[in-house]
């Protein structure tokens, strides 16, 4: 039998005995003191040689190295390796902010190390000599945790971002870990700016080199579409977008001609659109949706015999319908792809699709922001977190909805056509129509949404990332007992909020679209407000967030403002109805990292941190 040894930074599957000796004779203790002495003669360079290119081998060959050392009695050479090995054990993020790594075990209320359980000492020691290892992996994950803990060590991250550099796209079945590295190489470059153009410039040609090299064209197994995806990911070689396109086009061809598997093939075929869509090219995109479509039908055509054959091609097949719903009604009529659906289904989308494609874009003169983003930045800048924190969420005033109507009765007194014709909303996605009717006000406070955000809340929050790094129980801390969260959403609540700081607004709105009608719903049963109604069958329903925000108290409990925010943003479909598009499933990859979902998150954080604030401050220092 095998039990299961669990301690903080090492465990393993392992027979009995192994466990009571391993209980006995484990490893140094935490506290050993490591020497440059030590580390010259730990023999790590060895032991690494024994390693494939990556974390995991890394970390197998250095415990049992560091157990070695310890049986023969060095246990500052064994610490040294059971440091490397713990280090080498943590899980990778590559587009985390503050907290690339993870643990690869949890049990219970402990987990496998973390940089956070790294002591002053072996931090001292860690920066001390990893400008001296010499694989690169290591150097990497060295540096890396010497910048993580201290944002002012940029030669630390720029030693990280040149050892992931030299990684290599060599070993098959190890080629995502080097991807991984590439990728945490260039976010990391392009997070110091100026100090990182030079390497992001060779990590930018080390990438597209290999997507476009021999082994890329020839070799199937090669990761083309990854390679892409980071550049595509990190906004790279954009005045090459077409180039990559074809690329992709050409591969998701060749997987076609062998017949196999239509999925491989639109692997290729969604990545090339991506790319298409970079260059700003409408008809390619249509036609790459188009061959997409056809490539999975075709699979499904195959899959009609054999084993469960039903299941199996009506699968492919609503993915086929899938594909072809995405293409604009004039398209489809072009070349004849509108027989394929069904006729209702095709009448009802090409009347959408006609309505979205008869309408034309107009450009207005740019405007510079440049002067309110900088502004934004040093209004956060060289601050103490809390400080940088209150800045942050009181640098916009609230918006005055009184204020916005006098607008808006001014514009439509200027505008006689405003003031006669009805607006239509149509989805941007599908073309249905979503709402009819007259709401200046909501058109002027979306468009002061798309201002701020772009003027005011990422430019700061930008700054806010590079200087301070705030995890999920930061966040947490700032919830706990907080009286504008119900106490049995606490968790929900940390995690939206620090979803949006990492900078992953989609989970963010996935979380706070709930949560806001949470909090709504909490709050009037606080005071007494029905949140139920009896349905016909004497059945007691709860009423959802746009029915709740219409009750009158929500105005004395949040205020007028707040309250009308609170409609605009997640109930009505002249706003950005975010609430019923997360619940229905119709928020498209754009819209849920867009304008809306950001200011969203920026309006509960805005109110939860000076709520925590004036709580720890008291009433002298309240905001």
């Amino acid at each position: 039998m095998k039990y299961y040894l669990s301690s903080v930074s090492h465990i393993n599957f392992l027979p009995k005995h192994e466990i009571v000796r391993r209980f006995i004779m484990s490893r140094p203790p935490v506290d050993t003191a490591m020497t440059q002495a030590d580390f010259e003669n730990c023999g790590y360079r060895q032991v690494m040689e024994t390693a494939l290119p990556d974390y995991g081998s890394m970390r197998g060959v250095l415990c049992r190295a560091a157990e070695n050392k310890f049986l023969e009695h060095k246990a500052g050479e064994s610490a040294v390796l059971y440091l490397f090995a713990d280090l080498c054990g943590m899980l990778f993020q590559p587009d985390s902010f503050n907290e690339p790594f993870r643990p690869y075990a949890i049990w219970g209320n402990r987990c496998s190390t973390l940089p956070d359980d790294l002591s002053a000492e072996q931090l001292a020691f860690i920066e001390s000599i990893y400008n001296r290892v010499g694989n690169n992996l290591l150097r990497a994950r060295l540096a890396e945790i010497v910048y993580l803990k201290n944002r002012k060590k940029f030669a630390a991250a720029l030693a990280v971002i040149k050892a992931y550099s030299a990684v290599e796209l060599t070993i098959r079945k190890r080629r995502h870990e080097t991807l991984k590295c590439w990728e945490r190489g260039i976010f990391l470059a392009q997070m110091l700016k100026d100090k990182g153009q030079e390497p992001l410039a060779k990590l930018e040609e080390k990438v597209t080199a290999a997507l476009f090299s021999e082994q890329a064209q020839n070799d199937e197994t090669y990761p083309v579409v990854q390679l892409a995806n980071i550049l595509h990911k990190r906004n790279l070689w954009l005045n090459k977008a077409v180039e990559i396109a074809k690329l992709l086009e050409a591969k998701a061809r060749k997987f076609e001609e062998k017949g196999t598997s239509g999925i491989e093939a639109g692997a290729y075929y969604d990545a090339a659109h991506q790319w298409y869509h970079k260059a700003k090219m409408p008809d390619e995109e249509h036609r790459i949706i188009a061959l997409k479509a056809a490539a999975i039908e075709r699979y499904a055509n195959t899959r009609k015999t054999g084993k469960q054959h039903n299941l199996a091609s009506r699968h492919f097949l609503e993915q086929a319908i899938q594909e072809y719903r995405k293409l604009s009604a004039n398209y489809r009529e072009t070349h004849g792809i509108g027989s394929k659906l069904h006729d209702l289904q095709v009448e009802l989308d090409k009347a959408n699709k006609e309505s979205l494609a008869s309408m034309e874009s107009f450009t207005l003169p740019p405007i510079d922001i440049s002067p309110l983003q900088k502004t934004a930045e040093n209004h956060v800048a060289g601050k103490t977190r809390d400080e940088a924190l209150l800045h942050f969420c009181n640098m916009l005033p609230g918006t005055d909805f009184q204020k916005l109507e006098e607008q808006e009765k001014q514009c439509t007194g200027e505008n006689i056509l405003s003031a006669i014709a009805r607006q239509v909303t149509i989805n941007r996605n599908d073309g249905r129509v979503t709402a009819r009717g007259s709401s200046g006000v909501a058109q002027l406070y979306n468009t002061g949404i798309n201002l701020n955000i772009q003027a005011g809340i990422l430019p700061a929050l930008f700054v806010l990332r590079l200087e301070h790094r705030i995890r999920e129980q930061d966040f947490y801390e700032f919830i706990h007992n907080n009286p504008l969260i119900p106490p049995d959403k606490e968790i929900l609540a940390a995690k939206a909020l620090y979803a949006g700081y990492e900078g992953d607004f989609i989970a963010a709105l996935y979380m706070l679209a709930p949560l806001m009608e949470a909090i709504v719903r909490f709050h009037l049963k606080e005071h007494k407000v029905p949140t139920t109604y009896l349905d016909a069958q004497g059945i007691e329903q709860e009423k959802g967030l746009s029915t709740l925000i219409t009750e009158p108290k929500c105005k004395e409990i949040f205020g007028e403002n707040i309250t009308e925010e609170i409609r605009l943003l997640f109930c009505d479909p002249m706003g950005a109805n975010l609430r019923n598009n997360v619940a229905h499933g119709l928020v498209s990859d754009g819209e849920g990292d867009g304008d809306y979902s950001v200011y969203a998150w920026y309006l509960l954080f805005k109110r939860v941190f000076n709520t925590y604030y004036n709580m720890s401050k008291g009433a002298e220092e309240a905001v």
